[in-house]
């Protein structure tokens, strides 16, 4: 029956495995001490098909029974019990209760190295789960060590570029990156582009990714002409891989391709990539789904910027339908679009129509709790110049007088908003950064 139940194992029949060892554990309960080995492998066996088919109360509970029995024969610092303190680690994880799981995956650690010595396989890979929770715990620089001291150990253990050793040095690359060290980030990727270059070729899939990435880090630091390359990089990858089907992440490479080229200045450029990306994701997602709305978004930004104000209306309008019906009518993307929205009839002498925008957005602001206040000050702002060019002064003043409080309360006000807020009335541009996210 044991037996029986491995061959299920492997073959991942896990509901046929669970009964051939629960039958196994049940004759061996009856005829074994209950301290035996055997009955010790018969829980651990139970236990890993339970934690398969995401019964974890009860696979914790049989590797703990594993462990006590292994503990007797073998001591807490042993091989097998280490495999049962990991066994437990990953049931806690699973539950999500976390510093369990950091408890155990420790002592894991611990009985793995006095077993076997700080350079296994199997060291490195606990260090590397360690690192993995304290990245989801946001104990960043322990998940650090944990990932630099596991590469070291793989880099005795390992052959070049073995894919183990490419996710740890990408993981250190993740860390750099969530603290925003992005310099170091793109450093650490670019290590990890040249190791998939040399494990999968230049048109490995996994390489997109780390072009992505890296596109990332260039764009934060504000290279958006190296933001650009690697983008392209990227996309040239997945067009590679997968052919002429449309992908999301063609779409998203096209939007972020898109995003680059507009902080250049390159218009037109920008304006096709964000067209073909809202094809492929029109085709996938359908018509109202949110990320459809972040390219009518962008799309209309650019068609504002050359001075196609029409279109760009069109477009806006067809972002905010879009956000409204998949986001709601208070998310803060509905509160952007009809900024810009406002913007644009502002930007046309289309003053009431303008206000109508500023107002439907300023009262989503005054309505949500987690609003920043200094958005609602940039719209009175705008509210105040519109009204201004309609001669409403006393109106004007409410909005401006608001504002100035606003920015004036702001733990860390902003200058050029209260430059605005006192000054420079009729200070309206028509250069709009898109602030749809890369997605």
């Amino acid at each position: 029956l044991n037996n029986l139940g491995r061959i299920y194992y492997l073959r991942s029949e896990f509901d046929a495995a669970r009964n051939a060892y629960t039958e196994c554990l049940r004759i061996r309960k009856r005829f074994l001490m209950g301290d035996s080995l055997d009955l010790g492998a018969s829980f651990y066996n139970l236990a890993q098909v339970l934690f398969q088919l995401g019964s974890f109360n009860e696979a914790l509970v049989n590797f703990q029974d594993f462990v006590s029995i292994a503990s007797i024969h073998f001591g807490e610092s042993s091989k097998d019990v280490g495999q049962g303190f990991k066994g437990i680690a990953e049931v806690y994880q699973e539950q999500e209760n976390l510093e369990s799981a950091l408890l155990f995956f420790s002592q894991a650690l611990k009985a793995h190295t006095t077993s076997c010595g700080i350079y296994s396989q199997e060291v490195a890979t606990l260090l590397n789960k360690l690192g993995n929770l304290n990245y989801k715990m946001k104990n960043f620089d322990t998940a650090m060590r944990n990932y630099r001291d596991g590469l070291e150990i793989e880099r005795r253990v390992l052959p070049p570029n073995h894919p183990h050793l490419i996710i740890t040095q990408t993981n250190i690359a993740h860390i750099h990156r969530q603290l925003g060290q992005n310099v170091d980030a793109r450093t650490e990727y670019k290590k990890v582009l040249e190791m998939q270059i040399e494990a999968f070729g230049e048109d490995g899939i996994e390489l997109a990714e780390t072009h992505a990435c890296i596109g990332l880090m260039c764009s934060r630091m504000e290279d958006n002409e190296n933001t650009v390359k690697a983008y392209q990089a990227a996309l040239r990858v997945y067009r590679h891989h997968y052919g002429t089907n449309e992908h999301p992440n063609i779409a998203s490479t096209l939007n972020s391709i898109g995003l680059a080229l507009f902080k250049q200045g390159v218009f037109e450029l920008a304006k096709a990539c964000f067209s073909e990306g809202l094809r492929i994701r029109s085709k996938l997602l359908g018509p109202n789904h949110s990320d459809v709305a972040i390219l009518w978004y962008n799309g209309a930004t650019v068609c504002a910027e050359l001075g196609d104000e029409d279109e760009a209306i069109k477009m806006y309008k067809e972002a905010l339908r879009v956000e409204k019906c998949s986001l709601g009518d208070a998310h803060p993307d509905v509160v952007l679009t009809l900024q810009h929205l406002g913007q644009v009839y502002q930007q046309l002498g289309r003053l009431e129509q303008s206000l109508e925008f500023y107002e439907e957005a300023i009262g989503i602001c005054r309505n949500q709790m987690e609003a920043k206040p200094e958005e609602l000050g940039k719209l009175l702002n705008l509210l105040g110049n519109a009204c201004l060019q309609l001669g409403q002064v006393d109106r004007m003043m409410e909005c401006f007088t608001e504002a100035s409080r606003i920015f004036g309360e702001s733990e860390e006000p902003d200058k050029a908003n209260l430059v605005i807020a006192g000054f420079g009335l009729y200070s309206f541009s028509r250069s709009f950064i898109p602030s749809a996210p890369v997605a």
